[in-house]
């Protein structure tokens, strides 16, 4: 898991050729001219989601966990309180889709990250995540980019 401010996206080195190009991505701020919905990169290897939800009560969520993709999370308007898991503390509500790359479970140790516009958020397949998921801004709208970076 990386959690930082935005600004310091460019002292982040990789070895993984998309995560690379998902950086370039946001470095030239490519997600300002997303249209909602599925945003294509660079095919299956990056693309991103562009996303307006409603923001649930952070105990209401379940963590998700991607074995295919790596997820980096952009706050556009408001924020939201993210909860991140070790995936092998997990109890499992949902076996893993291999269709939707995506293991479903709940957890009782978390770490809880405020993600607000300027901060972004890398979690790999080892973290589990909670989002969509706030303490004090329940029912409020919420707009957010999500890359999708293939292992």
């Amino acid at each position: 898991m990386i959690y930082d401010k935005l600004d310091n996206l460019v002292h982040y080195d990789t070895k993984n050729n998309a995560l690379k190009r998902a950086y370039k991505s946001i470095l030239n701020k490519e997600y300002l001219t997303f249209k909602a919905g599925k945003n294509i990169i660079d095919g299956d290897c990056v693309f991103a989601m562009k996303v307006d939800l409603t923001l649930k009560d952070i105990a209401e969520g379940e963590f998700e966990a991607h074995r295919e993709y790596i997820d980096i999370h952009l706050p556009l308007v408001n924020c939201e309180d993210v909860e991140v898991v070790d995936v092998n503390v997990l109890e499992v509500t949902s076996a893993y889709n291999e269709e939707d790359d995506c293991l479903l479970g709940i957890a009782k140790a978390t770490s809880s990250i405020n993600l607000e516009p300027g901060t972004f958020l890398v979690v790999y397949p080892d973290d589990a995540h909670k989002v969509g998921v706030s303490k004090q801004h329940i029912n409020e709208s919420y707009k957010k980019i999500i890359y999708k970076v293939k292992v």
